[in-house]
C-alpha cells in the first residue's frame, strides 16, 4: 500500500519538528509513539515524565501523522507497536528514523524509491550506515576501523514478513537485508548538558556504563581533539570525534546548539583518564575472550 516511518518523541523537544520536516514528504504517514515516561532499563528513573509536550509537536506536516501514547517499558516494545500499527493499516514498508535522524534529499529519493521496486521485495530489512555526530554537526565520531561511516542501522521493515519483530532496541529477527550506501546523519551526542543527562538516566543502554558520572565528566565535559574512548557504553567503539570534512547538510544548521568548547584535562584527570582507558581495554579483551570460549563450546 505504500511506505509508512515511525518515530519515538521521548527527551527531543529541539529536533523533532526539523526531523519531521525532513522526513514527511517522503512517507504515506508517520507513527509517532510518545511514551507518557521513561523505559525500565534504570529503574530508578521509570516514573519520569517524559521532558517533551506533546504540544511541541507540529502535526501540520505533509503527510498523515498518527499519535500513540503508552507506558511502554523497552524500547522494543515501543516499536512493535508502531510496526503492528502499520501492518494493520497495510503498508509495504515502515521506515525507522529516530528524532535525531536525517537524511539528505539525494539519499530520500534513492531509498524511497528502491522501497517501490521489485529489487527490495524479498529483502526482510534495508540496512543503512551511520554518519555519527558529537557535541554539534561539526565533529564527527570516528570508529577505529570504519572511519566516517561508523556502524549501521536498520532503515526500513518490510511489513509484508509477518514474522518479523524487533527483538532488542533496533534490532530485528530479519535475517535477509540489502545494505545501502545512503548514510543516516545520527545527531545522537548533538545535545546540550541537560539533554545529555536525561538520555544517559534514561536509554536503552542505561546499565552499560562503568559509571555515568564518571563518563559525564570526563569524556563530555572535558572533552577535547585529543580524547579517545567516546562511547559511554562500549568506549572502543568510537576512536576520536574529528571535524566533518563533508559539506553540511541543510538540515544541521536547524539543530540550533553552540559549538562545543574544548578544555585541557589537567594532570589529575589526565591520569583519571588513562585508567579509565586502561579499564576500557582490559574489558574488550575480555569481551573477546568471552566471545571466543562460547563459539569454541557451541562448534564442539
Amino acid at each position: 500500500m505504500g511506505i509508512s516511518l515511525q518515530v519515538l518523541a521521548y527527551n527531543v523537544s529541539r529536533t523533532i519538528n526539523v526531523m519531521l520536516r525532513n522526513a514527511a514528504p517522503h512517507v504515506d504517514k508517520i507513527y509517532l509513539a510518545y511514551p507518557e515516561r521513561a523505559w525500565e532499563y534504570n529503574k530508578s528513573y521509570r516514573h519520569s515524565k517524559n521532558p517533551t509536550q506533546l504540544d511541541e509537536i507540529n502535526r501540520n506536516i505533509p503527510c498523515e501523522l498518527q499519535i500513540i501514547r503508552g507506558g511502554w517499558k523497552r524500547d522494543e516494545e515501543t516499536r512493535n507497536a508502531l510496526l503492528n500499527e502499520a501492518r494493520k493499516d497495510g503498508f509495504d514498508w515502515i521506515i525507522i528514523q529516530d528524532a535525531d535522524e536525517f537524511y539528505t534529499e539525494e539519499s530520500w529519493e534513492r531509498l524511497t524509491s528502491l522501497l517501490k521496486s521489485t529489487t527490495t521485495n524479498n529483502a526482510d530489512y534495508i540496512e543503512v550506515p551511520y554518519f555519527t555526530f558529537w557535541k554539534s554537526p561539526s565533529f564527527i565520531l570516528e570508529g577505529h576501523e570504519e572511519g566516517l561511516k561508523n556502524g549501521t542501522t536498520v532503515f526500513a521493515i518490510n511489513c509484508k514478513k509477518k514474522d518479523l519483530y524487533f527483538s532488542y532496541s533496533r534490532t530485528t529477527t530479519g535475517s535477509s537485508k540489502i545494505y545501502i550506501d545512503e548514510p543516516c546523519y545520527h545527531y545522537s551526542y548533538v545535545l546540550d548538558d541537560r539533554e545529555l543527562k536525561e538520555k544517559l538516566a534514561s536509554w536503552t543502554h542505561s546499565g552499560d556504563l562503568i559509571s555515568k558520572t564518571l563518563w559525564y565528566n570526563l569524556k563530555w565535559k572535558r572533552w577535547n581533539s585529543g580524547t579517545t574512548m567516546l562511547h559511554p557504553g562500549s568506549p572502543w567503539l568510537w576512536k576520536r570525534a574529528i571535524r566533518f570534512p563533508l559539506p553540511q547538510p541543510s538540515f544541521a544548521k536547524e539543530l540550533y546548539i553552540q559549538e562545543p568548547v574544548q578544555k585541557d584535562l589537567g594532570i589529575i584527570w589526565s591520569v583519571i583518564n588513562l585508567i579509565y582507558n586502561l579499564i576500557t581495554n582490559g574489558r574488550y579483551i575480555l569481551n573477546g575472550l568471552k566471545r571466543i570460549l562460547r563459539s569454541s563450546l557451541h562448534h564442539r
